[in-house]
Order: structure tokens, then C-alpha cells, then sequence
């Protein structure tokens, strides 16, 4: 009963701040998402740890400074990203979604999705990755994305309604598979966050320079399908709802080679590919993920070994 009654005063609390976000100008967003970035940055330690340690890893050649900066400009971008998602339904048209989004190399960021075979988008917690889906919506492509629900589930029905919006429609991440596999093979396209910690029976690939756990599957349904992945993300240009749209990397699971043609090779692939855009704006990532957690099987038998 008491966990119902604190889900429901989350969820009105959100709605709450949405309403609010939806009213404010773009200029007011900036200014309080700067503030806001700097107070966070200064005053809360919400994963300070966490973020300290993953960015010193990431960029061993930074300053203190250096990373003290990328960590302000991270909780700016988050808090922004709040009032951007808030704002999209009445502002991004489409009539009008160009004066907002560059997509770079449009011919083949168009023929990727028209493709009449199966798809994966994959994409990670970098940019706005919800606003990049939501615009594909609105041109009147539908995706089929795959998501953990939340725990609170009011919340979760709304977040899911606005992804829904136009077209984008919301697998659970346990108990789709049998919806997953149906999805690729009527050719359609199945939108992945690909740079999610996959426990200790992932497949383990180098990520900034250290292993990280991820998930198999994304590689063995493009290869078992024959499909095409497309590494794709929305990266922040300017000010607010100013996107680049970008195809990274362009995978063919019919063109595979060696080494990419098996589960590591093409996992390798796609968090490379991740790895370099997100080198182009460290600030928008989500660096407070516990992305690197545990140690490969290889490595903790050789080490028990050693002991």
C-alpha cells in the first residue's frame, strides 16, 4: 500500500514538473539547465564518484578541471533533455522538423530506414536518443524499441505514451523475444540501446578502453536475420532542440567479414562505432551508468589461478 501511494505521488510529481517544463520558454530552459548544471556539479553529489571514475578512465589525459567541466555540462544536458522531451510533441512538426534537426548524409539515413529487409537501429545513452526516436515517428517510419519497464507504473504508461506518439512502439525488455523475432522478419526496424551492462555472461568488449559486458543478442538477431544495423545518434549542436541526426556505422550482415562475423567481432563493431561519437561530446553521455562492472571469466580464472 505505502509503495502504491509513493508511486502515485512520483508519477503526479512528474506530470507536475512536465506541465510546468511545457510552458517555459526555450531561452528560460537554457538558463535554468546551465544553473542547474553548475549547482549539481558543485553542491550534489549524486554519482560524483561514480562519474569522477569513469571519466578519469575514459580520458586518462584530462585534467581534474577538465573532467569537472564535462560533468557540469552532463547534468546541463540531462536537465535539458528533460525540458526538450517535454516540449517535443508541440514543437517539433512535420512541417517543420528542419529548422531543428540536421541529419547528416541524408541519402543514407533515408535508405537505411526505407530498407525492405530487417533492421536494427542501434543506438546508446548519448545525445537525446528519446527525441531521435520520436522524430523518426513523426515521419511516419514505425520502430519497434525495446525497453526495460519501470518499476512505477503510472510513470511507465505515461513515458511509453509519448514514445508512442508517433508510431514507436514499446517491447518489454523480459518475454519479447518471440515478438522481437517476428519484427525483423517482416522487415521491419527493432531500436536498441546497445551500450547496456550485460552481467557476467555477456560477451565482453573493450569499451573506452576497458571490458565491458554486453549483450549478444543484438549481434545474433542481425546475423541470424540477415539484417542491416545502423549505429545512429542525435547529437546536441546548439541550443535548445538543436539535434545532428547521424548514421556512425553501417552494418551488413550479409557483407560480414572476418573478424566481425561472429557474436564478438560484430559487438566490437558496434560499441567502436558508439565509442567514436560519443568522443565528439563526452558531455552527453551518461557517464553516472555503472557501464563497467565486474571482471571477464577469462580474466577472473587466470587470476585465480595466479593466486
Amino acid at each position: 500500500m505505502l509503495r502504491t501511494v509513493a508511486d502515485w505521488i512520483v508519477y503526479c510529481v512528474v506530470r507536475i514538473a512536465v506541465c510546468v517544463a511545457q510552458v517555459l520558454t526555450p531561452e528560460t530552459c537554457q538558463v535554468i539547465a546551465s544553473f542547474a548544471g553548475w549547482f549539481i556539479e558543485k553542491y550534489v553529489p549524486v554519482r560524483r564518484k561514480v562519474i569522477d571514475e569513469n571519466l578519469a578512465a575514459a580520458f586518462p589525459e584530462w585534467t581534474p578541471e577538465q573532467r569537472r567541466r564535462a560533468v557540469q555540462g552532463l547534468w546541463q544536458h540531462l536537465v535539458l533533455m528533460f525540458f526538450e522531451i517535454a516540449q517535443a510533441p508541440h514543437r517539433l512538426r512535420l512541417g517543420n522538423w528542419r529548422q531543428y534537426v540536421e541529419v547528416e548524409d541524408l541519402r543514407v539515413v533515408v535508405e537505411f530506414l526505407l530498407a525492405r529487409r530487417p533492421r536494427l537501429l542501434v543506438s546508446g545513452h548519448f545525445g537525446n536518443f528519446e527525441v531521435g526516436g520520436y522524430l523518426i515517428g513523426l515521419l511516419g517510419i514505425p520502430t519497434y524499441s525495446v525497453a526495460q519497464p519501470i518499476n512505477n507504473r503510472w510513470l511507465d504508461r505515461y513515458i511509453n505514451y509519448f514514445r508512442s506518439l508517433h508510431g514507436q512502439r514499446i517491447l518489454p525488455k523480459v518475454g519479447s523475444a518471440l515478438s522481437i523475432d517476428n519484427v525483423l522478419r517482416n522487415g521491419n526496424i527493432l531500436s536498441v540501446l546497445g551500450d547496456q551492462h550485460a552481467g557476467p555472461r555477456g560477451c565482453w568488449v573493450e569499451f573506452f578502453g576497458r571490458p565491458a559486458s554486453a549483450h549478444k543478442s543484438l549481434a545474433i538477431l542481425c546475423m541470424s536475420h540477415q539484417a542491416v544495423m545502423a549505429v545512429m545518434t542525435a547529437r546536441r549542436t546548439g541550443g535548445f532542440l538543436r539535434y545532428r541526426v547521424s548514421v556512425v556505422d553501417e552494418i551488413d550482415a550479409c557483407a560480414l567479414a572476418p573478424p566481425e562475423r561472429d557474436v564478438a567481432g560484430l559487438t566490437h563493431r558496434y560499441h567502436k562505432s558508439l565509442e567514436l561519437a560519443i568522443r565528439l561530446a563526452p558531455e552527453q553521455y551518461w557517464w553516472l551508468h555503472r557501464r563497467w562492472k565486474g571482471t571477464p571469466p577469462a580474466r577472473r580464472k587466470a587470476a585465480n589461478k595466479a593466486a
